[in-house]
């Protein structure tokens, strides 16, 4: 394959197979079936995303075609995006109708669930052909990482480190207190941080340590680091002091 594709969750059984697209957001999330998109009202600000639907949509494609390469039985494939956070309000607009069949939140899963076992009553999978399925999966899984400076023979002598100001677009914003602010505009942001971090995670890696990050965004102390990586909980592996972040979140479905 010459692609890359990512599932948060994928459920496998000799039925059916279930894609869940698992979101964290809380706030007034209205999905937009005009322009497929998603919009977040949250503190009177508003901001706007993929549509979670079409990403697992692409997913069950690209799982689809897994299946027909590998010569695997046709199974059908469900998918669902799932809201965890408590404090999400979910709406659609009148005409969305993949949104009402397919969104759903976390207590709801089980149910789902329950009811796609009723609806695929059908064995389709063999216990042998679910082994296979495991190992094709398996064998297909690894961690996207771009590596655009290999890539394109880039010096990273020649990147840009520090957060640019996102009016000025040249000049480096400084972090202080919980907010970053432009020195020459005096433009200010709480979230500027997290273009940066994309623009780390395309171009040099999907991971960093909290001192790549100090570095990387010219913070003042690791604890400024460790305070802006935790709070956009990303998934980590080590202890405290060798710690590494993964950033594969802010590049899925780019």
């Amino acid at each position: 394959m010459d692609y890359f594709f990512q599932i948060d969750t994928l459920l496998l059984n000799p039925h059916f197979c279930l894609v869940l697209e698992v979101k964290n957001y809380s706030g007034h999330l209205y999905f937009d079936g005009d322009y497929k998109q998603l919009i977040r009202t949250k503190d009177d600000k508003k901001d706007i995303f993929d549509c979670p639907i079409q990403q697992v949509k692409r997913q069950v494609f690209h799982l689809s075609k897994i299946i027909e390469l590998n010569k695997l039985p046709t199974i059908p494939i469900e998918s669902l995006v799932v809201f965890t956070h408590p404090k999400a309000h979910i709406e659609s607009s009148p005409n969305y109708y993949e949104a009402l069949k397919m969104v759903i939140k976390s207590p709801l899963l089980s149910e789902r669930i329950s009811d796609l076992y009723r609806k695929y009553s059908k064995q389709v999978y063999s216990p042998k052909e679910i082994k296979k399925m495991v190992r094709t999966l398996k064998k297909y899984n690894e961690p996207y990482d771009p590596n655009l400076i290999k890539k394109y023979e880039i010096d990273p002598k020649h990147l840009f480190n520090g957060v640019l100001c996102p009016i000025c677009e040249t000049n480096t914003m400084e972090y202080i207190r919980t907010n970053w602010k432009c020195p020459i505009c005096n433009t200010t942001s709480k979230k500027e941080h997290i273009a940066a971090l994309t623009d780390y995670a395309l171009l040099i890696s999907t991971t960093i340590s909290n001192k790549e990050c100090k570095e990387y965004l010219k913070l003042t102390s690791s604890s400024k680091a460790y305070h802006l990586l935790s709070s956009l909980n990303f998934p980590y592996t080590g202890s405290t002091k060798s710690r590494i972040y993964h950033l594969d979140s802010l590049i899925s479905d780019k």
